[in-house]
């Protein structure tokens, strides 16, 4: 029996999401960089102004990413949510996962959005969001192995052994005979 599974998100809502992150993304660039920078009005600042910082930007460009990754994947979901502690005794593994989405996007996806530049920076953005699948044929190779850090073994409170010294034995002390 096949079952296809249905995308977690259409592609005409994927189309119009990546249309309005390009359309914010040239509106931030128009702020930052027009040589006739416009002067907004009070109205527009308090509804966009948290949208003009570029890592915003880079963190939805990485979700995106992330999404499209996920529908390529087509992985079947898993049986239970429920984390089994098999850790030796003094060990415990971590059943809950911190951090998901940040895990999930990776150190190498996040480096490669970032530049000291802000320049540089804007430049990169552009060019991830407008080559995005190119973007995702790079992240699919890591996708494929899963999220194998997330639920580590820690110590917790390791048996404890019997303090051995390499010292050795004290001398017997002379008896005193005054």
């Amino acid at each position: 029996m096949n079952i296809t599974r249905s995308p977690h998100i259409s592609e005409q809502r994927f189309a119009r999401l990546t249309a309005w992150a390009g359309l914010m993304l040239a509106w931030i660039g128009m702020m930052l960089f027009g040589a006739e920078r416009p002067r907004p009005r009070r109205r527009l600042l308090r509804r966009r102004y948290r949208y003009l910082s570029l890592h915003p930007m880079a963190r939805l460009i990485a979700r995106f990413v992330v999404m499209r990754a996920a529908e390529m994947l087509n992985r079947r979901p898993a049986r239970s949510d429920v984390r089994r502690d098999f850790a030796p005794d003094g060990f415990a593994r971590r059943t809950r996962p911190r951090q998901l989405v940040r895990a999930a996007i990776g150190s190498r996806l996040r480096r490669a959005l970032r530049h000291r530049d802000i320049a540089a920076r804007f430049a990169v953005l552009a060019h991830a969001l407008a080559n995005l699948d190119a973007l995702v044929a790079g992240f699919m190779r890591r996708a494929r192995r899963g999220l194998t850090r997330l639920y580590p073994i820690t110590l917790a409170a390791p048996p404890a052994d019997a303090v051995r010294s390499s010292a050795p034995p004290p001398a017997a002390c002379a008896a005193d005979t005054s």
